[in-house]
């Protein structure tokens, strides 16, 4: 018995349509300008139909069933007199079609679960394509035709700024205010959109729309009735019967975003409606806490603390911004927080530092003493490191330097030449002295063969016998005799 149980609860939960749904790609309708196009609703069976908001780039109906028959609310004088829905199907039909219905529609089904009593709304989109006939004109009548139309346009131009100029204090049959009402509102609190219904007009209803369809508003008698159109604002909609403004409450987060409200009106004294259509932005805000400081210091070589403070919220919030007193040396804020930095000395004294965070709607502040927080503590890692990497790079590079350098100096100091006959070898002779020169190995390494002559310096010396012989020593070039000493 628990399996089969069980088989049906996960039956039930697969097969019990979600709360909000909505269908991914719109359905295609067709239809011919003058005759009609029907945008179909396929209502699931074993669901209660509890109604049905039809919106495309303005409001433009409430279909609501009563017994046996269906009940009508058109929201937009657009569509006034050019709707009907069966009560079988509940599909939309609209007739005449004129060119202006081309777009896209949207259909917030709302439906209830006669065995849970939860209500839930399917949304559905259409795209609707109206075409006109072919018609296969004579060039004669063709041209007449353009000229009538163009006489057509003159007229009517003429007329329009006429009755433009003549009704400039009259209400347009359709009218929408230029830049969207701001309005802000408290998370959990409530938000008021003001209507502001001008006066000496019948209100008819007020159709209200955001990313969804959100209520219809009927004035009856001294009351005023409340239809919601979507669940996601079921028991959540005032509306007061002297100024019909909607108030939410309490408010989401996800209530924020772009409202419409399109409002129907009558001319008590032309019988005439129009429709004026207000735009609205909503903002949600948090009610801001407490921000939270943070202290961070580096200790520097001149016994100067650089300080840091950093403000931030833990829950962070749109819109929020921050202001430090005193300001301090320079505040900077990105990403959610702000950082003020600060210079202190030994001899400073202590300063509190307020920081106020602050949103639209509300702010709040935390307050940060500091007094040298440097004081008595070793220099920090970073300012060490800031020594240590210069010297850990110099120093070795330093000795590298001087070893070079040395090298290259004791190979420039020492002897580099040999001497092709030692001392040794040469016959002495009483008249005569040897010595040898050194060179650098800079100035001669090697040097070729056949440059050895031009290389080499052969000298004599000789102890003079007398005085008058002293000038008598010579000194002989290349090509000497075998007793000369080379180098």
């Amino acid at each position: 018995m628990t399996k089969y149980y069980l088989w049906f609860l996960l039956f039930y939960l697969f097969t019990e349509p979600r709360a909000s749904r909505e269908n991914d790609a719109p359905v295609m309708v067709t239809g011919i300008l003058g005759e009609s196009a029907i945008l179909p609703t396929e209502i699931p069976n074993g669901y209660k139909l509890e109604n049905i908001n039809w919106a495309s780039r303005t409001s433009v109906a409430l279909v609501q069933p009563e017994g046996q028959s269906v009940k009508i609310i058109t929201t937009h004088q657009n569509y006034r007199d050019r709707l009907n829905v069966p009560p079988n199907t509940y599909n939309l039909k609209i007739s005449p079609l004129k060119m202006e219905d081309a777009g896209s529609y949207r259909a917030d089904i709302n439906l209830q679960n006669p065995t849970t009593s939860t209500t839930f709304t399917i949304t559905k989109n259409y795209t609707l394509h109206v075409y006109s006939t072919l018609v296969i004109f004579d060039p004669f009548w063709y041209t007449l035709l353009s000229v009538l139309e163009m006489v057509i346009v003159i007229i009517l131009t003429g007329m329009g700024f006429y009755l433009r100029h003549k009704k400039k204090q009259e209400p347009r049959a359709s009218r929408e205010n230029d830049a969207p009402v701001m309005v802000t509102g408290i998370l959990g609190e409530s938000a008021i959109l003001p209507t502001e219904i001008p006066n000496g007009y019948k209100l008819e209803n007020i159709n209200w729309a955001s990313r969804t369809s959100v209520a219809l508003v009927q004035p009856e008698g001294q009351s005023v009735k409340i239809i919601t159109t979507h669940q996601n604002y079921r028991d959540r909609l005032n509306v007061p019967p002297n100024t019909y403004n909607l108030k939410i409450s309490p408010l989401k987060m996800e209530d924020a975003g772009s409202y419409r409200a399109d409002i129907n009106l009558q001319n008590p004294t032309t019988s005439t409606t129009f429709t004026v259509t207000k735009n609205y932005t909503l903002h949600v805000y948090r009610r801001l806490a407490p921000p939270k400081i943070t202290l961070t210091f580096v200790a520097s070589e001149n016994n100067t603390c650089n300080i840091t403070l950093t403000c931030f919220m833990e829950e962070k919030g749109e819109a929020v911004k921050y202001q430090w007193t005193p300001l301090g040396e320079q505040a900077v804020e990105s990403n959610g927080k702000s950082s003020l930095f600060i210079f202190q000395r030994p001899e400073d004294a202590p300063i509190n530092y307020i920081c106020t965070a602050i949103n639209p709607v509300t702010n709040n502040s935390q307050s940060k003493l500091v007094q040298y927080p440097c004081a008595g503590m070793p220099m920090s890692s970073r300012s060490l490191w800031f020594i240590l990497v210069p010297v850990l790079v110099l120093v070795p590079s330093a000795g590298i330097l001087f070893y070079l350098q040395h090298k290259k100096k004791k190979d420039a100091d020492s002897p580099s030449t040999s001497k092709v006959m030692a001392l040794k070898d040469l016959p002495l002779s009483e008249n005569q002295l040897y010595d040898e020169i050194s060179m650098p190995k800079a100035i001669v390494s090697n040097p070729p063969k056949e440059e050895e002559a031009l290389n080499t310096i052969y000298y004599t010396v000789q102890k003079p016998q007398k005085i008058k012989n002293s000038c008598s020593s010579a000194t002989k070039l290349l090509g000497t005799s075998t007793n000369d000493s080379v180098i």
